[in-house]
């Protein structure tokens, strides 16, 4: 029963950041850096540094939010939807971590579904998990 619940939660939150997914290119012009570096990526087939659009290394943000998108256009084309989908899929994985961690801390599903929930409502796993731009700072 537990289980069943966790994954209604988690389509629940993939569902509702569906529609944000296709505005947020309106909100984050920056976007195509990262966009780009995965295109980069899969044209020169050189996955070790992400580059930009004219082949200049781009070093400002970790190459696994590049790696995720490239692999994501690999797999189902390019597109706003496939650079989105890895960080979606991201955002429902980490609804599924708090939920186990919670159930492991407290002994209690119901707890654990309460984590699970409350952490759909922070700000920054409803928007991260429906838009190409990873939120890390620089080193």
């Amino acid at each position: 029963m537990s289980r069943f619940n966790i994954n209604h939660l988690i389509l629940m939150f993939a569902v509702a950041a569906l529609p944000f997914a296709a505005t947020f290119a309106l909100y984050y012009p920056d976007e195509r850096h990262y966009t780009d570096g995965a295109l980069v990526m899969l044209r020169d087939h050189d996955w070790l540094v992400p580059k930009t659009a004219a082949g200049a290394p781009r070093l400002q943000k970790p190459p696994l939010a590049y790696w995720s998108v490239a692999a994501s256009y690999a797999a189902f084309g390019t597109g706003v939807a496939t650079s989105r989908l890895p960080f979606l899929l991201a955002g429902c994985g980490t609804l599924l971590l708090v939920y186990q961690m919670a159930r492991r801390l407290t002994g209690n599903a119901e707890t654990a579904r309460s984590a699970a929930a409350r952490s759909c409502k922070v700000r920054c796993s409803r928007s991260c998990s429906s838009m190409e731009r990873p939120r890390i700072a620089a080193s």
